[in-house]
Parts: C-alpha cells; sequence; structure tokens
C-alpha cells in the first residue's frame, strides 16, 4: 500500500516537474490513483479466488494458466503515458 502512495507522489512531482502545471499534475495524480486501486482489486480478487478454489479442490498435477493481468495492467500504464507524452511535449 506504500508503494502506491510513492507512485503516486512521483506522478505528481515529475509531473510538476515537467512543468505542466498544478491542475494537470492533480489530473495525472487521480488517474494513476484509479489505475492503482483497479490494480490492487484485480489483484486481491485473483488472490482470493484462488484460495478459494485451492480450498474446495484437491491439488492437481496440472495447474491452470494464470491470467495476464500484469501485461494487461502494464500496456494500460505504458498507453497513459503514450497520451501524455503526446498531449503534453
Amino acid at each position: 500500500m506504500s508503494s502506491v502512495l510513492v507512485a503516486l507522489l512521483l506522478v505528481y512531482v515529475i509531473s510538476l516537474y515537467r512543468g505542466q502545471g498544478e491542475a494537470d499534475a492533480r489530473t495525472l495524480t487521480f488517474t494513476a490513483l484509479i489505475i492503482s486501486n483497479l490494480a490492487l482489486i484485480v489483484t486481491s480478487g485473483r488472490l482470493a479466488s484462488q484460495r478459494l478454489k485451492d480450498a474446495k479442490t484437491k491439488p492437481s498435477s496440472i495447474p491452470s494458466p494464470p491470467l495476464p493481468w500484469g501485461y494487461l495492467i502494464f500496456k494500460m500504464i505504458h498507453r497513459f503515458w503514450e497520451i501524455i507524452r503526446i498531449t503534453h511535449p
């Protein structure tokens, strides 16, 4: 949880350093907050469902393939930064 706070502070400070103004910095920080909350919800939900699944079934020799949540979140953040770079050179 503290890593989310550090990331949000970095987004705010970097956007101010780039000269985007307080309103843009606050907008970017809020967007990063929403994205981080969605990432936390996805990861905690996945862990809870995995624990529930493990509790209901016996261990199998063939594990199910993991969902590509990390890749999806990475691409979402990557697109977010591309948009920032295009709109605020």
